[in-house]
């Protein structure tokens, strides 16, 4: 894209954050980005790809994705998983960390066009980063080296969590630590116990880098459009979060 052009940020950003979990979890290149194909089947699709490669059918040399993690892990008495748990695992993975990230970035990037000052902070601290590397690759080693970006995010996700609240309930009686019993039908939120969010870590390092590279590239102003915050599963805006994009020149250009 070159010059100027109004976006809706959820459904790009969405596709993208598709396309990530895909490859990083299963080593799909879905290209879902640049053609069109049916969401939930590209998902389901693969865990018929799961079968194959427990079946040891992939011997080709590559880096180690979420699946094959879940294939080596085992428990105490060293059994490993199922199918039906390797399958409900990565399922948790791409269904929570999907929609949820993309409504994180697309409401960061909607926060930073309202405040031009911090977005050419980061933008700042995005070209002191990248000012003298042939490519725009972020390794996990850089994150550390945009404090301010990510204290933007931070604020961003304070002020529009993704997920406002979740519940869950305990199926049986639970004892914990100290003889406590909880009862079952007792409800239990994300992230009061050990049972964090999954993809934490992940997510929060998939919006640096997206942050990071957008700003980059593009400067973020509002798009005219009224925004009104839409609290479903999943935090949108009413008739999508619309933002004018203008290209900027970068060193590779």
């Amino acid at each position: 894209m070159h010059g100027k052009s109004c976006q809706d940020m959820f459904s790009h950003i969405s596709l993208m954050t598709l396309d990530s979990l895909l490859r990083c979890t299963f080593s799909y290149n879905s290209n879902c980005q640049e053609s069109s194909s049916d969401y939930i089947a590209a998902i389901f699709e693969l865990s018929t790809l799961v079968i194959e490669r427990r079946g040891g059918e992939e011997k080709r040399k590559r880096v180690a994705d979420f699946i094959d993690l879940l294939l080596l892990s085992k428990d105490e008495e060293g059994r490993g998983l199922t199918n039906e748990e390797i399958k409900a695992e990565a399922d948790t993975f791409m269904f929570g960390g999907h929609d949820t990230t993309a409504s994180g970035i697309s409401w960061v990037l909607y926060n930073l066009s309202q405040h031009q000052d911090y977005q050419d902070r980061c933008r700042a601290e995005v070209h002191n980063l990248l000012q003298d590397r042939q490519t725009e690759d972020i390794d996990w080693e850089d994150l550390s080296s945009l404090p301010f970006t990510t204290m933007c995010i931070k604020e961003s996700l304070r002020l529009h969590s993704p997920v406002s609240a979740v519940t869950r309930q305990y199926t049986q009686d639970m004892t914990v630590p100290g003889g406590r019993v909880i009862p079952q039908g007792e409800d239990r939120g994300m992230g009061h116990t050990t049972g964090n969010c999954i993809g934490q870590k992940f997510a929060m390092a998939e919006l640096r880098v997206v942050v990071a590279l957008t700003l980059r590239r593009f400067r973020l102003t509002p798009g005219g459009v009224e925004v009104r915050r839409l609290p479903q599963l999943v935090l949108r805006a009413e008739g999508g979060l619309w933002l004018m994009l203008e290209t900027l020149d970068t060193p590779q250009d």
